[in-house]
């Protein structure tokens, strides 16, 4: 099915979007991320704690899942980077940022 057909069905509109609803999804979307590479590091018996805790939770990911998901784990510690300059540098550096593309 073509996104033509969605918009003639009234499944989908046509949206214009702003840079701040955009940080915003980013925010949820990276937490989400988190709480899944949260979820594979309590399957593994581990907690992380302290300061950097994040940094932890996603740089562990290649320890427990192998090689194959070191690109990924990099992914999100971009991800992690970007949206902690978005709570302290404020809205848009996500929206305006090459590394997070799709």
């Amino acid at each position: 099915m073509s996104l033509q057909r969605y918009l003639q069905e009234g499944r989908l509109r046509r949206h214009r979007t702003s840079r701040s609803e955009i940080a915003a999804l980013f925010a949820l979307a990276y937490s989400a991320a988190l709480t899944l590479a949260t979820v594979v590091l309590h399957a593994e018996c581990f907690r992380s704690v302290g300061a950097g805790h994040h940094e932890v939770t996603v740089l562990a990911l290649p320890h427990i899942l192998g090689p194959a998901a070191r690109s990924r784990a990099r992914y999100l510690n971009t991800c992690r980077v970007r949206r902690n300059r978005i709570d302290y540098d404020g809205i848009g550096f996500a929206a305006n940022h090459p590394d997070l593309a799709p």
